[in-house]
């Protein structure tokens, strides 16, 4: 989209990325809801932002969910957000999360812009769609 802050990141691996951070967040409401996405320039960085009004995650379980294998699902396999952190190292970048029991996650994929810094902008989405 015009005006939208662009990363530096390999196109294919950063849309693996959001569709795992998607895939989890559409998982993780089971009786369906909102997920919205959001992008920002943040200084010389693009955040990227997925969020969801889900089940949460537990809290004693939110040191483990980047690591390879980590999963509470009976049918997961533990990659999804170990991929999702392995990209953001790759490119110089972070992913941070946040999550509450019964209101749902927050993931914030940064990485570096193509622009460097830059000021301020907000591409929103907000609710991306009901599933």
């Amino acid at each position: 989209r015009p005006g939208a802050p662009h990363a530096r990141a390999d196109r294919d691996r950063l849309f693996q990325a959001l569709i795992n951070l998607m895939h989890n967040a559409v998982q993780a409401m089971p009786g369906g809801g909102p997920l919205a996405v959001r992008v920002r320039a943040a200084g010389g960085r693009v955040e990227l932002e997925v969020r969801d009004r889900g089940v949460g995650i537990p809290e004693g379980d939110l040191r483990n969910v980047f690591e390879p294998f980590y999963t509470t699902r009976p049918d997961g396999t533990g990659l999804g957000l170990s991929i999702v952190a392995r990209f953001a190292r790759d490119h110089g970048g972070d992913v941070r999360i946040a999550s509450e029991e019964g209101r749902g996650t927050s993931v914030v994929l940064e990485i570096p812009s193509a622009h460097g810094p830059s000021r301020a902008s907000v591409e929103e989405v907000e609710p991306c769609g009901e599933y």
